[in-house]
């Protein structure tokens, strides 16, 4: 296959990759949740949330299996193409090797050098990964998957620098921005991601694509596929002249130049060895007609032992000095822990399980398909959904909890089950969506203000979208919450609204698996608006 002009596929693979991450990211650091279907469905067409996606309830998904078998054929056609332009993670390293090369001039940019392959580590990386999400524990996707390290970097880090310029440019008298609050941020997440972009970053800043050729599962799974492609980006061994510009522009490493070889497995398919090759010895050959490959022969690499020594410093130290300062700290510190608990009395009630988003219909299905993505957190009209810390457990670290501090879950929203496109979150319609019993109320009649300060309230009944809290008589004159759980959703209205605090009166105690509420009286039912109280 000749190529007609040696810098049309370069252009082709740049304008595709950069629409995508534009694309993905706006989906992720959008606050203002701008209803843009095609943006919604970008997700879907990611290997890992296809995989995740393609068995629902036994049954195999078309719509996935679909994608899947694209990619598949795409790869058997031409090779990695879904690296170079389609993953948003890679694209994110080929920018961050870009961004590395500003300001240098041409003879002090980053040459690279022919690598040898990380084959065992690599692959065996890809087996555990793959066992591990056929057995339902989809932890291993969630460290490793490159869709949703970028899903995190962008809501956690691009998204807070676009919600802070946001309110810079409205302190600023813009009139049709506003200011906004991330309700949602989580400290582990985000330094995660903040972890993940600066050694990521660094890979790619000295080594190109090391992390799509060593560590990637999706990387691996292509390299497999593409092994067989019909068409390969291969060295004419009677043209090259093995000058080496190609090798010192292969980000993959995979191109031995002066063996006139190349690893077309670790390619992924970025053509920029196309463009410096001046003999034209480098392009898309069929397999049946270029000629065989020659075997790697040199493997073996000097590697120098640098003798370390360590200086050992001795200071005398004063004993007696050292347990005197000793003693003092335990004694301050004793202090400080009584004064704690003082100050923070033990609380009332310890909710004993996590609520999961509506569709996951129970924690083990979130478990099993979830990879932490971070898109049902970013798109949340209410910013109640939060990266989990510890709630799950280690195994459901990062993935998404309810969290009714600062809101509550709209009683007619869907969104995070309609855009989830690994099938944790089924889709739910919104009648589903108001039967869905994600937990139960709890009434902790000793914390009302009712009951601890005799004065009236009923901010949770007038703001229960079920009517699961109504208000019975009192001491004669006042009024207090009585609560039934079985036509309660578990939506957190009440919990949010409760004035008590630290530990509300209200709270919603998770369930394992999901329920179906009883439908509340017809005289119950009521429009809840929470815009307008003020309490």
């Amino acid at each position: 296959m000749k190529v007609k002009k040696k810098s049309t596929l370069r252009i082709i693979r740049i304008t595709i990759a950069t629409v995508i991450i534009l694309s993905f990211t706006f989906l992720f650091v959008d606050f203002s949740h701008t209803e843009i279907l095609v943006l919604r469905r970008l997700p879907h067409f990611q290997i890992a949330p296809a995989t995740l996606h393609l068995i629902v309830s036994g049954t195999i998904v078309m719509g996935a299996a679909a994608i899947l078998i694209f990619f598949i054929l795409l790869t058997l056609l031409f090779g990695r193409v879904y690296c170079s332009a389609i993953c948003p993670f890679g694209i994110l390293q080929d920018f961050i090797t870009r961004l590395s090369q500003i300001g240098k001039k041409k003879n002090k940019r980053r040459k690279y050098k022919y690598g040898a392959p990380f084959n065992i580590l690599w692959y065996s990386i890809l087996a555990v990964v793959t066992v591990c999400t056929i057995f339902g524990f989809s932890a291993a996707l969630v460290w490793l998957d490159p869709y949703s390290n970028f899903g995190r970097i962008a809501k956690n880090i691009f998204g807070l620098i676009y919600l802070e310029f946001n309110n810079l440019l409205s302190t600023a008298g813009i009139e049709s921005l506003y200011h906004v609050s991330p309700k949602s941020f989580e400290v582990f997440s985000f330094c995660f991601s903040i972890f993940v972009l600066l050694t990521v970053g660094f890979m790619a800043a000295v080594r190109g694509r090391l992390f799509c050729n060593t560590v990637c599962p999706v990387g691996a799974l292509l390299s497999l596929v593409s092994r067989f492609s019909i068409f390969k980006l291969k060295l004419d061994s009677v043209s090259c002249n093995s000058c080496g510009l190609c090798a010192m522009r292969c980000k993959s490493q995979c191109i031995d130049s002066k063996n006139r070889t190349l690893d077309f497995s670790r390619c992924v398919t970025c053509y920029n060895c196309i463009d410096v090759c001046n003999r034209r010895a480098i392009g898309y050959k069929s397999f049946r007609k270029s000629e065989t490959s020659r075997q790697q022969t040199q493997t073996s690499s000097n590697k120098l032992d640098a003798d370390k020594t360590n200086k050992a410093i001795t200071s005398s130290v004063d004993v007696s000095k050292r347990r005197f300062v000793t003693g003092a700290i335990v004694v301050a510190g004793a202090a400080v822990v009584s004064k704690a608990q003082e100050l923070n009395p033990k609380p009332a009630y310890k909710k004993t399980n996590p609520i999961t988003p509506p569709g996951a219909q129970s924690l083990k299905h979130l478990l099993s398909k979830c990879t932490a993505c971070h898109l049902c957190i970013s798109q949340c009209p209410t910013q109640t959904l939060k990266p989990a810390f510890m709630q799950y457990g280690l195994a459901g670290i990062m993935m998404p909890v309810m969290d009714y501090k600062t809101n509550f879950c709209n009683f007619e929203c869907t969104v995070c089950s309609e855009i989830c496109p690994n099938t944790a979150l089924i889709t739910l319609t919104t009648e589903e969506k108001k039967l869905t019993q994600i937990g139960k109320v709890n009434f902790i009649k000793e914390l009302c203000v009712v009951y601890t300060d005799d004065t009236d309230c009923g901010a949770c009944s007038e703001h229960c979208p079920t009517k699961a809290i109504s208000m019975v008589e009192y001491k004669e004159i006042l009024r207090i919450p009585e609560v039934d759980p079985n036509i309660c959703i578990g939506c957190g209205g009440c919990e949010y609204i409760c004035p008590v605090v630290p530990q509300t009166a209200m709270y919603i105690e998770g369930n394992p698996v999901h329920l179906v509420a009883q439908e509340p009286p017809e005289d119950k039912k009521q429009e809840v608006d929470l815009d307008d109280f003020e309490f």
